[in-house]
């Protein structure tokens, strides 16, 4: 029998949690506050003080969004205040606006990577166009891996440990990447010149599809869909939006995938997270498997006085620090009729409902493409929110609208 048992800190963020300070809810029937689009930084600490909570909250969630890099002096000022509300209140407001600034100056991708939003990291990568040894390839891997690292079981050689890594120290990067545009598959040579069969070169290699007809080894693969190797991975990380199917298995490998994982052979001394199945053909040791879906193991695991491999299915609630975009982060849950995706429920305070999408509303389109189902919705709007607002196409009774959606921070 399989051990299940989770993780020591699977409950850890990667990031110490900074409040993002979001404007209060109205109270049903309360008049709305009316406060100028760029009230004095004076007017808003002052406000800080309010006898009138909803003022106060508002205040707060203004200040929190001022576009500085850092806190302005009076802010601070505030944040000494002997008033313990405006202290409060001005910490939470300053708080928000270093974190701003800093995902600001660090960029999207990195953002998505530091957060656990994987999916989105890799969707967002349809855009790069960069030089092989861009520190930006190599950074926005080390945010996930040395995350996952901290998280599980599993250790691997980052840099002796080290929180300051440099490109250099990761060891996978000992040759020029490989690149391949996003629109097409790279299929990784079969043979030498010689006519002998060939595994991959260690370096990175980022594209639509990749399919290895041999071993993965020491490769980094960042695949905006399905990934399939003849063979194994080895010393690899995979990111993938696709499915993910190995001839052999795995060893001392990382893969986090917006869907199945499927490995022929056995699993070591690795970390595999899916948002959908994870099936083994062989044994499991000292490694970490986690399935939004189903993990099915199907040989007998080592002995109880052996490494027991940790097995979790977590039907879709947060994987270890991965969180694969859902429908409900944007607040809509939708159905199919007459072949139309109709929208079925709109969550207040969120996304799609400050869009403006309403209950009854047929999705036509996503940044121009057709969604089928439930999921193909999904997939769509985490490619086109990964790049920016997600031009959303509804039909309402006989008339079109096109709505502006954007993600959630």
């Amino acid at each position: 029998m399989v051990q299940r048992r989770r993780p020591a800190i699977l409950s850890l963020l990667l990031l110490p949690s900074l409040v993002i300070v979001c404007a209060a809810r109205q109270e049903a029937g309360s008049p709305a506050l009316a406060p100028p689009p760029h009230a004095p930084l004076v007017e808003l600490i002052r406000r800080l003080g309010s006898e009138d909570f909803r003022e106060r909250e508002d205040a707060t969630a203004q200040l929190g969004l001022l576009p500085f890099n850092a806190p302005p002096p009076k802010l601070l000022e505030a944040t000494r205040s002997t008033n313990p509300e405006i202290r409060r209140r001005a910490i939470e407001a300053a708080a928000a606006i270093r974190m701003r600034a800093e995902r600001r100056a660090i960029g999207r991708e990195r953002v998505f990577a530091k957060d656990g939003a994987v999916d989105l990291f890799v969707a967002s990568t349809t855009r790069w166009n960069l030089p092989p040894q861009d520190e930006r390839i190599w950074q926005t891997v080390l945010d996930v891996a040395t995350a996952l690292d901290d998280r599980t079981k599993f250790r691997w050689r980052i840099a002796g440990k080290r929180r300051v890594i440099k490109p250099s120290d990761f060891w996978l990067v000992s040759l020029d990447m490989l690149f391949v545009r996003s629109e097409e598959t790279y299929q990784l040579p079969d043979k030498n010149l010689d006519g002998t069969a060939i595994h991959s070169k260690p370096g990175g290699i980022l594209a639509l599809e990749v399919v290895a007809p041999h071993a993965l080894d020491r490769n980094l693969v960042i695949a905006r869909g399905p990934v399939r190797v003849r063979t194994r991975a080895v010393e690899s990380v995979i990111l993938a939006n696709g499915d993910v199917t190995t001839g052999y298995g795995l060893e001392v490998a990382v893969i986090v995938c917006d869907g199945n994982v499927e490995v022929a052979a056995g699993v070591n001394k690795s970390v595999v997270i899916a948002r959908g199945d994870i099936t083994v053909g062989e044994l499991v040791s000292d490694s970490t498997l986690i399935a939004a879906g189903k993990v099915t193991l199907k040989k007998p695991q080592p002995p109880a006085d052996h490494d027991q491999p940790v097995v979790e299915e977590r039907v879709r609630v947060p994987l270890n620090f991965v969180k694969f975009f859902e429908l409900p982060h944007v607040g809509v849950d939708v159905k199919v009729t007459d072949k139309a995706v109709v929208v079925a429920k709109v969550a207040d305070n969120k996304a799609f409902a400050a869009a403006g999408v309403e209950i009854g509303d047929v999705i036509t389109a996503v940044n121009g493409k057709k969604p089928d189902d439930a999921e193909s919705l999904r997939r769509l709007l985490r490619d086109a929110l990964a790049l920016g607002d997600a031009a959303v196409v509804v039909r309402r009774g006989d008339r079109t609208e096109t709505l502006k959606v954007s993600l959630p921070e």
